[in-house]
């Protein structure tokens, strides 16, 4: 059937039709075989043009599928490939169903490898190289452990495979048809095969295949090989060699991608420990007028992080300056490079021989790290360095130095088991509630008055221990630390009541109820509710209604059953064994 005047699109198919997203798809048979029509092209493009992908993939693979040639057959998985590269480019990384997509570009690519498809394939390798970054990054850090390290460095070993192959094939097609366009001779050729598309698709690889490689070097703590300075270069004007700063162009830094190249090479010299180089090609890119803000302020932080991995303490602290007066702010400094100075610093102030600086400098520069720590609120950061290092280079009256140090002290008492090691802990954090700035940090502030009650309660200071929690359920916005602050009252009344040769008491009571009302739903209800419901703390309706919702899974359910039973019967006996439905309930329950 011919597409009609009115342009309503109808193929016809000898077996088979199938409506799909409300388009009818029908392909025409002919005797000697299945030929694309007119049609078919027709309904390509109509579905193209209306962004309708999924139903275009379907009608694509199928033609792919009946192609009467090799030569169609390529071109029309071209044509899919392109239909995969706009998805990719349309969904965000972090959508699912890109994922999807990625999966049946790699089966497309796999199925016809002898196209060259090298948009999707660049883009394929760049989403995979994109996905093991933020592991790089924490290796870095110190922040990846060895299993997720292992799986990074073989996902960029394939990937850095990959890309040498890719780059092996386009290299040379670059070189013929830039030889031929010497000659002035024309060519014919898809778009993707052209040689301004042909350049992007080298840059690009060799680009990628670069920060490939230093990302394995820094994972494996290894030197940067130099297959890797060769493949900056192709962006920096050395086609096949290693970068030479002699040789650059430095307009070209206008260009993100050069810039960030030069960025790159100035990296691998610091990863190789040849700080000199290092700095001199970041210092191009920080100074060029040519560069984009964006790459120039890139290169002053990658600057300071050369000058840490050359341990120069006196420069880094100079550099920190110049970026306290040039960008005129409290904090200069991202989290990871505030993170990673500190690393750097702190390990140096354990050594021997600290460079350039001394011990002073190093020091020095720890200090103003935790500190842009601290002003950044990552406090979590601060607290595992000071677990790393044992102490931290900070004011003595500060929150954080003295909670971090409370926070170790409290480990190693709860290690060595010795409970006259808790009245100390406990001074260290009354110690850092005390501090001038520890309002600054309202949720580790209420962290540490939970943990100086916990440690008031081992030391057997029960009666400071409830002062403490009735000051947060009275005070703080944090209904986490309130409700921990209730449950841990009740521990400290029943520790009292214990040590007095008492199973209750009128104050127990009291906040046992309080917290059953506060919380119902909570799974600690119900573990008070079990214990208390039988001395008529609780109300006997809420503990039977609380009880009866435990399921037979939870590790409660036997003495919930066995409670449920006696609250019944208390029931039966108050009623005088009048109620035959609850004599049945209870009678069912005990079989």
């Amino acid at each position: 059937m011919r597409a009609s005047p009115s342009g309503v699109i109808f193929l016809q198919m000898a077996a088979k039709r199938f409506i799909l997203c409300g388009v009818l798809v029908i392909s025409t048979v002919c005797a000697g075989g299945v030929f694309a029509s007119p049609g078919e092209e027709q309904v390509t493009a109509f579905l193209k043009s209306h962004n309708m992908f999924s139903l275009l993939e379907v009608q694509l693979e199928d033609r792919i599928a009946h192609a009467r040639d090799k030569a169609e057959r390529l071109r029309l998985a071209e044509d899919l490939a392109g239909v995969y590269l706009e998805q990719l480019k349309q969904y965000e990384r972090t959508n699912p169903y890109r994922e999807i997509i990625v999966l049946r570009a790699q089966s497309l690519i796999k199925r016809m490898s002898s196209i060259p498809m090298y948009d999707l394939r660049l883009e394929l390798l760049i989403d995979g190289y994109l996905g093991v970054e933020p592991d790089v990054e924490l290796a870095r850090l110190e922040l990846l452990d060895n299993e997720k390290r292992a799986r990074a460095i073989g996902k960029l070993e394939e990937l850095n495979h990959q890309l040498k192959a890719l780059s092996s094939k386009i290299d040379p097609a670059v070189v013929r048809l830039e030889r031929i366009k010497k000659r002035a001779v024309s060519t014919a050729g898809d778009e993707e095969n052209s040689l301004p598309a042909l350049l992007r698709y080298r840059s690009l690889s060799h680009y990628y295949h670069a920060w490939v490689g230093y990302s394995l070097a820094v994972l494996e703590d290894e030197l940067v090989p130099t297959d890797v300075f060769v493949s900056f270069g192709w962006l920096l004007g050395a086609e096949g060699e290693r970068p030479e700063l002699a040789t650059l162009n430095e307009s070209m830094l206008e260009y993100d991608h050069v810039a960030r190249s030069a960025i790159g090479v100035a990296m691998s010299y610091a990863q190789s420990d040849d700080g000199l180089l290092a700095r001199s090609w970041v210092e191009l890119v920080y100074k060029s007028q040519d560069a984009m803000p964006d790459a120039r302020v890139a290169a002053e932080d990658r600057m300071l992080q050369i000058l840490a991995m050359d341990s120069d303490w006196l420069k880094v602290d100079e550099w920190l300056n110049m970026l306290l007066e040039a960008r005129g702010e409290t904090v200069q400094l991202n989290v990871a490079d505030a993170r990673f100075l500190a690393l750097r610093s702190l390990e140096a102030m354990q050594k021997t021989t600290r460079a350039k600086g001394g011990a002073v400098m190093a020091k020095q520069v720890a200090r103003r790290a935790v500190e842009q720590l601290v002003a950044l609120n990552e406090i979590g950061h601060v607290l595992d360095l000071y677990n790393r290092f044992d102490s931290l280079p900070m004011l003595a009256n500060s929150f954080i130095t003295s909670y971090a140090r409370a926070l170790g002290e409290l480990h190693d008492a709860e290690q060595a088991g010795n409970s006259g090691m808790y009245a100390s802990v406990a001074a260290l954090f009354a110690q850092a509630l005390e501090a001038p700035d520890a309002s600054r940090f309202p949720i580790e502030r209420d962290d540490c008055s939970l943990k100086l009650a916990y440690v008031e309660i081992r030391s057997g200071r029960e009666s400071e221990a409830i002062k403490i929690c009735e000051g947060l359920v009275e005070n703080s916005v944090n209904e986490l630390a309130v409700e921990e602050a209730r449950w841990m009252r009740i521990a400290a009344i029943d520790s009292i009541n214990i040590n007095a040769g008492k199973t209750s008491s009128e104050k127990l009571e009291l906040a046992v109820r309080e917290y059953i009302t506060a919380y119902p739903a909570s799974p600690k209800s119900a573990k008070l509710i079990l214990r208390h419901a039988m001395q008529g703390t609780v109300d006997p309706r809420v503990a039977i209604e609380t009880l009866s919702a435990i399921g037979d899974d939870d590790p409660l359910a036997i003495p919930a059953r066995r409670t449920l039973v006696s609250l019944h019967y208390k029931k039966l006996r108050a009623n005088g064994f009048g109620d035959s439905e609850r004599i049945a309930l209870v009678l069912g329950m005990v079989r």
